[in-house]
């Protein structure tokens, strides 16, 4: 049951907590000075043996100079083009050569067909375009002259932070330039 009285509480929690500290202070006296001592010179030799290790190990040397810079630069880039021609080497040993020429030719008219239908799409989606850009500027879009009076308002330079301020600007300018039907609100 949770005490009610603040008094009592704050007293409670008082001896509650002494008793806690005492509790720790008992405890940490509780381990042998002997034991922490050999527990740290143990770390201490491991310490050691893992700085051992990595002074054992060979330094890589960075460059000291510009050249020595473009010189291990230019080895790294013919590494990778040796590294890419194997891949590209083995990718064509892949390949059987045994493929058939009628195959290849199948294979061939499949590719072209399926260019001649992508392009064809290509062809019709730009009529597309075309189509609504000139219904769009044939017939301006429809807007209610209190909601274009809230996008000016927001759109407005001067309630932009400064940041802010430029792009605004070329918004609100855009915006302004465009030409609207207002109907009925």
């Amino acid at each position: 049951m949770p005490i009610k009285d603040d008094a009592r509480r704050r007293e409670y929690f008082r001896d509650y907590m002494a008793k806690r500290r005492a509790g720790d202070v008992a405890r940490k006296h509780a381990q042998s000075s002997e034991a922490v001592v050999q527990a740290l010179k143990t770390r201490i030799q491991e310490l050691e043996a893992e700085l051992a290790r990595e002074r054992a190990k060979p330094k890589s040397r960075l460059p000291r100079t510009v050249e020595e810079l473009m010189a291990q630069k230019s080895l790294a880039e013919q590494e990778e083009k040796n590294r890419r021609l194997a891949a590209r080497a083995v990718a064509a040993s892949r390949v059987p050569d045994d493929i058939e020429e009628p195959t290849l030719r199948e294979r061939l008219g499949q590719v072209e067909m399926q260019l001649k239908a992508r392009n064809t799409e290509i062809k019709n989606l730009k009529a597309r375009v075309k189509h609504l850009d000139e219904a769009r500027k044939a017939a301006p879009p429809r807007m209610t002259k209190r909601l274009h009076r809230q996008i000016r308002a927001f759109l407005h330079p001067d309630r932009a932070s400064p940041e802010e301020a430029r792009r605004r600007t070329e918004v609100f300018q855009e915006f302004s330039a465009i030409k609207f039907i207002f109907g009925e609100e």
